[in-house]
């Protein structure tokens, strides 16, 4: 194998010169150098000096045609940049000269100038600041879900919901992953970098889990309605992903039967004969549930669960 050193940038061996041969130089390219194998075909011994000194002409060739190109080059990179910058300058002198002809104010305007304003409606409301321990305390303290910011979660999963049923076209013929993409992108807008999907907690995965100083705050599962037995299994998997720490709770049921209020009717008996079952809350809206229940084995240790039924029918 012949070494043939050199010194500059190895890409003008990638060039295609203006000027170059039939015959091109063909070896390695390394950083600092050049490498080629010369071989004995039928234990012939070859004239390695001639071999190289041929193969360095060549390169040397090349390098040569690429030189003049890359001056070539160099000498009009100069003007040619200029010629972008003015050319850019002018197009944003033209549009400012146009956006004058309209009349209109530019820049910011003062407070007492304004003539417009922008609607409270569609301004989204910032979500509850999440809590932080105590650095100043001995030992800190582990953040919870205050109940504000457990509110907030759930209204968003709420207005998420109601877009979803307002929509059934768009969303029946979607799985549960899907949805679950959907409510997840809708909490992210609110608390970008702490939700996550199929995020592992405890004994297993759950569908929407939100954490914060590597704690987490907030679990929710998402599934599809099928029947009470499916409902009490649900309750079951959440509680077993569920930690002692864990302490604010959702599930999201989708259904694609007609009857929701018969369905709600059972699900509320189910969760009423759950062993972890405590007492009734107000639920928010007639499609909810609101219940206090106890972390599995621990009665003293209770958490608040809120259970959403979207109704997504299936088409006759």
């Amino acid at each position: 194998m012949v070494h043939i050193p050199f010194s500059g940038d190895k890409g003008v061996f990638d060039l295609a010169p203006t000027q170059r041969s039939m015959n091109p130089p063909r070896a390695v390219v390394r950083d600092g150098e050049v490498l080629h194998v010369i071989q004995y075909p039928h234990d012939r011994r070859p004239n390695i000096r001639a071999e190289a000194e041929a193969l360095a002409q060549k390169i040397d060739s090349h390098l040569g045609w690429a030189r003049a190109d890359i001056e070539r080059f160099n000498a009009t990179l100069n003007a040619t940049a200029r010629a972008a910058i003015n050319a850019r300058r002018e197009r944003v002198k033209a549009n400012y000269a146009h956006l004058e002809e309209t009349g209109l104010p530019m820049g910011p305007p003062s407070p007492q100038d304004s003539k417009t304003y922008i609607s409270d409606a569609i301004v989204r409301r910032p979500a509850p600041v999440l809590p932080t321990s105590q650095p100043q305390r001995p030992m800190a303290l582990e953040p919870v879900l205050g109940d504000e910011a457990y509110q907030h979660i759930l209204g968003v999963i709420r207005s998420m919901a109601l877009t979803i049923e307002r929509a059934p076209a768009s969303h029946s013929g979607h799985g549960e992953e899907d949805l679950r993409h959907v409510l997840l992108g809708a909490l992210n807008t609110h608390y970008r970098g702490q939700t996550t999907a199929e995020g592992f907690n405890f004994k297993g995965k759950t569908d929407l889990l939100i954490r914060h100083e590597e704690h987490n705050i907030f679990i929710g599962e998402c599934k599809y309605w099928s029947g009470a037995g499916g409902f009490t299994d649900t309750i079951d998997q959440l509680s077993r992903y569920t930690a002692w720490r864990d302490t604010k709770l959702a599930i999201v049921m989708f259904v694609r039967e007609q009857d929701l209020t018969t369905i709600i009717s059972r699900a509320r008996e189910a969760l009423e004969q759950h062993p972890q079952f405590v007492e009734w809350d107000d639920a928010h809206t007639e499609t909810e549930l609101r219940a206090t229940v106890h972390w599995s084995g621990d009665d003293d240790r209770e958490a608040d669960l809120n259970v959403f039924f979207v109704h997504l029918p299936k088409k006759a």
